[in-house]
């Protein structure tokens, strides 16, 4: 009788909540903030009630979902999803409720935390991105108390063999990411998750990849925090806007303590739990609280955070390589108890040799990676490359059009911008494609057994990269972005070039393949002639750099010339001319050869080819000269002789002279600018 009448209240406040939903949305007799607070509170009392008849040695099914009756058998069979999708509905209309929204938050809050252990799998995977989905929907003074919601209870628990909670960890990290309040929030939900998961480097990468723009910025700071790469001008690089921020552990929860100092030990005891927490577990307990704990169950420690400033050197006690650049880290209790139960941070040999016998192989431990060809990061180490190298061009295309922009009328916005706030971050954005190029050099290298495609996709994007970063004002970020061609960008393509030297020529045509349409007028919708401009652009901003060979150039020019003639509208060419001219003009010509092999791909089919080939070196010669390029009139004059002598040994086509519709291709007409 006791069970119906708990069953049926349980049951008619399930309805109450739902009611709720339909009352807020349609703005009918909305309830107040006492009536829901009192409805959340009396679920989160009501499961902690039954938290309290769960025997002590059960504790051990809080720590991970186990999809078998051992758990399910530990309390009343009432309507636990139901109530979760109340809770559910209760978010969609929350942005409604006007006033009271911190308790009111608080409380759901309160209630998912004694919920988690009662529901089954389908509910328990769609706990994390519930929670991180509150993030800017809930008031910023809670934010902290959703990530350690998160931290220390949600993602431990739904991230077990039995649920796919880990499927969403990457949406987590990147829902956190994105809201730059507190970076230290950050640390710890990055921390936390490197202590009990494996692949967090590979998470992390996912987010850098295919997250927003204000994740990458935080992702790839973190990225580079925790698995440096070593290179001294990587290790020594200065911070733009983002820093990365220590966490602090979280106050003790027990009732009774008055110091509420921070915690160090962790329990999962529900009798504990609801006894001195009035919670549900795991409740975290400080230094002077866990002896007075009166429990059979064992307490764990907590992982305590890892200094934020960037430590590269091997902490183990007693190292004795000769190399101690740290490369890795380990989170394991034998290794970090000496070390005040803070990761630690160890160089190679330390790293080998501390988890060399059985008893550590199982230990918890980070260190990066040497090459991404042929592993399971392949595809997103590509495409964080790429995605980081486009900020840069992202982040100066924003510039020029808010440059467009009368100067009055961005002063009347008063800092807004296009209906959002100015990008307080723009300058860090800015300075993201650095990362990429590091990743590239470090991680991609262009090794024969690189997969082609993939040369080719990141090489696309280097070369947009290059004519974006020729544009950038010569301040400090210009010259350090500068820099990085000589450092690092230069080596790379030198080194692609001489062992993808096809897939080389092939992103320069004008007719890119699939795979290499990339950045640039390819990420929008564009014209042929956009497309045109942006590879003449890329090219131009190369030649500085001695990659484009005499060989090379003989090859893509005419593609270009060709490609111009037959695609390009008359009322068009004006807008390639400038570009054009940049590339042939004799004393401003960057490519490392002399300016009569500049034209090396007219006068030798003047001089050898055959008639199609001829009419073509005539056409481009033209097109030119159309365009306003220089060239020196005896050369011109040199190739028209020699051209003339060997006209009578060309075979013409034979005309058809009874079809009078057939084009005649000549005569043509040659300029030329003195």
């Amino acid at each position: 009788m006791a069970f119906l009448l708990k069953y049926y209240t349980f049951s008619a406040k399930i309805r109450t909540l739902t009611d709720f939903h339909t009352r807020i949305s349609c703005n009918q007799q909305p309830p107040s903030n006492a009536e829901i607070i009192t409805t959340l509170r009396y679920f989160q009392q009501t499961l902690i009630g039954f938290l309290k008849d769960v025997p002590s040695n059960n504790s051990t099914l809080f720590e991970k979902f186990v999809a078998d009756s051992q758990r399910t058998s530990q309390y009343p069979n009432l309507n636990y999803s139901g109530l979760f999708y109340g809770i559910v509905n209760l978010l969609d209309v929350f942005p409604i409720i006007t006033s009271g929204q911190t308790a009111i938050a608080e409380a759901i809050l309160d209630t998912l935390k004694a919920l988690y252990f009662f529901l089954d799998r389908e509910c328990v995977d769609q706990l994390p991105y519930l929670l991180a989905s509150q993030l800017g929907t809930f008031p910023a003074e809670l934010d902290k108390k959703i990530v350690q919601l998160l931290c220390d209870c949600i993602l431990p628990y739904s991230t077990s063999d039995d649920a796919f909670g880990g499927l969403s960890v990457p949406v987590v990290l990147m829902l956190v990411l994105q809201h730059p309040s507190d970076p230290g929030l950050h640390s710890w939900l990055l921390e936390s998750l490197m202590s009990r998961r494996e692949n967090v480097y590979h998470d992390l990468l996912s987010v850098i990849a295919k997250g927003t723009s204000e994740a990458r910025i935080s992702a790839v700071n973190l990225l580079f925090h925790y698995w440096p790469l070593i290179n001294p001008q990587i290790l020594h690089r200065k911070p733009i806007q983002y820093r990365v921020h220590g966490w602090s552990p979280v106050p003790c929860q027990n009732t009774m303590c008055t110091e509420k100092g921070p915690s160090i030990k962790r329990s999962y005891d529900p009798v504990a739990c609801a006894k001195y927490g009035d919670t549900s577990p795991p409740m975290s307990i400080c230094k002077g609280c866990f002896d007075q704990i009166e429990t059979d169950q064992p307490l764990y420690f907590i992982c305590q955070p890892m200094p934020a400033s960037h430590s590269v050197v091997c902490q183990n006690k007693g190292c004795e390589a000769s190399n101690r650049i740290a490369v890795g880290t380990c989170f394991a209790e034998d290794c970090i108890r000496a070390h005040q139960h803070v990761p630690l941070r160890l160089c190679q040999e330390c790293f080998t040799h501390l988890h060399a016998n059985p008893g550590a192989e199982a230990h918890r431990r980070h260190s990066g990676m040497t090459c991404v060809w042929n592993t399971i990061l392949e595809r997103d180490m590509i495409e964080a490359v790429v995605k980081l190298l486009k900020e840069t061009s992202a982040s100066l295309e924003g510039i020029e059009g808010e440059g467009k922009r009368p100067k009055w009328l961005r002063q009347l916005e008063g800092g807004q911008s296009l209906g959002r706030d100015i990008d307080s971050m723009s300058d860090e954005r800015r300075m993201l494609s650095r990362y990429g190029i590091w990743l590239m050099a470090a991680l991609c290298p262009p090794a024969p057994e690189a997969p082609s495609h993939a040369i080719g996709y990141i090489m696309s994007m280097l070369f947009q990269w290059f004519s974006t970063t020729a544009l950038l004002p010569n301040d400090s970020m210009g010259a350090a972005l500068e820099q990085l061609k000589t450092d690092f960008a230069s080596d790379w393509m030198n080194l692609a070039i001489s062992n993808h030297y096809e897939v080389f020529v092939t992103i320069l045509m004008p007719d890119l393949p699939e795979y290499a349409q990339v950045g640039g007028a390819w990420d929008k919708f564009s014209s042929k002639k956009d497309q045109m401009k942006d590879g003449l652009s890329k090219m131009l901003a190369l030649m500085p750099y001695d990659v484009i060979s005499f060989e090379t150039w003989n090859r893509v020019i005419p593609k270009w010339l060709r490609a111009i003639s037959d695609d390009i509208e008359d009322e068009d060419l004006p807008e390639l001319k400038i570009l054009l001219c940049k590339i042939f003009e004799p004393d401003l010509c960057p490519l490392p050869f002399e300016t009569n092999k500049v034209y090396e791909f007219i006068s030798s089919r003047l001089l050898k080819g055959n008639y199609e080939e001829t009419l073509d070196a005539l056409d481009w010669l033209h097109l030119l000269c159309r365009m306003d390029i220089t060239m020196s009139l005896n050369m011109v004059f040199d190739m028209f002789i020699e051209c003339l002598k060997r006209l009578p040994d060309l075979n013409f086509p034979i005309k058809n002279e009874e079809n009078d519709l057939e084009e005649d291709p000549g005569p043509l007409a040659v300029q030329v600018v003195m």
